[in-house]
Formats: structure tokens, C-alpha cells, sequence
């Protein structure tokens, strides 16, 4: 009987060392696609935009949408498809209460003029999602709208 145990707490042993050895060694890759609703967006005025997509920094994509300049395209969701694809879903918004901000729905009095606007604004972006080294493709979904708008920002350099 001592030997049966004996026998199965070695093979037991040796089984746990051989699954040690058959699992690979990796780090945790981001998960793709990741949905942040409401991202932060904050105005801009100082900056002029190729394609209108551009990274600014690891942390910041600068776009630019039209519309109503009372009443701008904001993202009200962002679709991380990959390391090299932003997908992003604009809303009626209106600016934050200092206007250096932007919400993501219409002012509370609901008018809106009827100007094709452009409005510049920097997205917070996830560099852990996104590589900001390598040319990334933002695709523009406006409201009610099937077909994106698609820019492509150039690697940040």
C-alpha cells in the first residue's frame, strides 16, 4: 500500500512538472475590440490637422468633425479594433459648462444652428490599445450613419 502512494505522489509530481514545461510563456495581450463609451474630448483651436486624423501624444488623437458649431459631432464611443484600427461613434454634443470640454448630448435648450462647422478636439486614447508608433485608421461614424468617415492618422514620431 506504501508503495502505491508512493507511486502516485511521484507521478503526480513528475505529471505537474511536465504541464510546467507545456505551457507557453506570454505576456497578456490588450483585448481587442475594447469599448470606452463617453471618452474624454476636449476643445482645440491650436492645432492644424493632416487628414484629419493626428496623434499629438501617446495619450491624445486630434480629429476634426462637421456640423452645427453650436451643436458639434462629438465621440460619444470609441472601438478599439485593433492595435492599428479606432473606430469611432459621433453624437450630438454640445460644450461642457467652462466650454473647454465637450458632452455628448445636444445644449439644454436643444437649438442648434444650421452651420457646417468644423470643430477641432483631442480624444483621450488607451497607448496600450493603440500603437502610436504605426500609421493608425480612424473610422468616423456619424449619427444615423452606416458608412464611416475614414481618416488615417500618421505614426507619432
Amino acid at each position: 500500500m506504501k508503495g502505491l502512494a508512493l507511486s502516485v505522489a511521484a507521478g503526480l509530481t513528475l505529471a505537474g512538472c511536465g504541464w510546467h514545461y507545456a505551457l507557453p510563456v506570454t505576456s497578456p495581450e490588450p483585448r481587442h475590440p475594447t469599448t470606452v463609451h463617453f471618452p474624454q474630448v476636449v476643445r482645440t483651436e491650436r492645432i492644424s490637422l493632416r487628414n484629419g486624423a493626428q496623434f499629438v501624444s501617446p495619450t491624445r488623437l486630434a480629429i476634426v468633425t462637421t456640423g452645427s458649431s453650436s451643436c458639434p459631432s462629438v465621440p460619444d464611443e470609441l472601438v478599439y479594433v485593433s492595435p492599428h484600427v479606432l473606430r469611432i461613434h459621433l453624437t450630438t454634443g454640445s460644450y461642457g459648462p467652462d466650454h473647454g470640454e465637450f458632452v455628448a448630448h445636444p445644449p439644454p435648450n436643444g437649438i442648434c444652428t444650421a452651420d457646417l462647422g468644423t470643430t477641432p478636439m483631442l480624444v483621450a486614447i488607451d497607448p496600450a490599445l493603440i500603437d502610436v508608433h504605426r500609421p493608425l485608421t480612424v473610422r468616423l461614424f456619424y449619427r444615423d450613419s452606416k458608412t464611416p468617415l475614414v481618416r488615417i492618422a500618421a505614426p507619432l514620431t
